[in-house]
């Protein structure tokens, strides 16, 4: 027979709760053991944010950009492309998607992505010659900069970045390439 108190105790992984497993007393009656909570350390969750879709950042209407605009004060980003364009179709799949650019144009403005077939009007309004070309516009529908020609992802997070400084300034900038 035992003499003495036999307590054996496994704790469960990631719960942190010890129970027993086996108990014995010398006058082999169960003892009464009631489970204990064990501090267990655990990691901090981490909050992870998923990136940004393209889904989220460019919209395809013009009016409901420029509300945005104008609730958020903040300049809009036209971008005027073509289905039938090689550098616009270069810019929508190396560029204008990408993670950094995205976080660009999140962070400063509201970007709203223009077929040229589609909407001639505003192809005329906004004086469009070439493709692809962004516009910066402030939500009262000044244009602070053109930007007409492909453009690599850091020249664009750039060009968003400093058009979106000039937000107040008066002359309208364009960059041909």
């Amino acid at each position: 027979m035992l003499t003495n108190r036999l307590l054996k105790l496994t704790v469960f992984a990631g719960i942190g709760l010890a129970m027993p497993v086996v108990a014995a007393r010398s006058d082999d009656k169960p003892a009464a053991v009631k489970p204990t909570v064990v501090a267990t350390p655990s990691a901090a969750p981490v909050a992870t944010k998923a990136p940004l879709t393209s889904k989220e950042v460019w919209g395809h209407d013009f009016a409901q950009a420029k509300q945005q605009a104008k609730k958020l004060n903040r300049p809009m980003l036209l971008h005027f492309h073509a289905t039938w364009c090689g550098p616009c179709q270069q810019m929508e799949r190396d560029v204008l998607n990408s993670a950094k650019v995205l976080r660009e144009i999140n962070a400063r403005c509201v970007a709203v992505k223009i077929d040229c077939d589609r909407q001639p009007a505003l192809v005329q309004q906004f004086a469009v010659e070439a493709l692809p070309c962004d516009v910066f516009v402030t939500p009262e529908g000044k244009v602070l900069r053109v930007n007409q020609g492909f453009s690599a992802a850091d020249q664009y997070t750039a060009l968003i970045s400093q058009a979106v400084k000039t937000k107040a300034a008066a002359p309208i900038a364009v960059t041909k390439k």
